[in-house]
């Protein structure tokens, strides 16, 4: 990779974690989605279940994003040094 495109490469997964923060971000505090009122007894059991899976699974998909992100972007990094 010619260092030209190694430094083009660099700020292009700069910018996309970057960008994995910026979504990441509202992910941290999303409240729950109905008041607890609305819901009653097994229910909102899994309505809330559901919804903290899907929470889960979204904030897992972005630590994984950005591990593999990072790893690209360090190996980069250390062969441009």
């Amino acid at each position: 990779m010619s260092d030209a495109a190694r430094e083009q490469r660099i700020q292009q997964l700069q910018a996309l974690l970057r960008r994995i923060d910026e979504l990441d971000r509202p992910l941290r505090t999303v409240p729950h989605p109905m008041p607890a009122d609305a819901w009653s007894g097994q229910a909102a059991d899994r309505h809330s279940a559901d919804h903290q899976g899907r929470l889960q699974a979204a904030r897992q998909e972005i630590s994984t994003a950005r591990h593999t992100v990072q790893q690209e972007l360090t190996r980069l990094q250390n062969e441009r040094d």
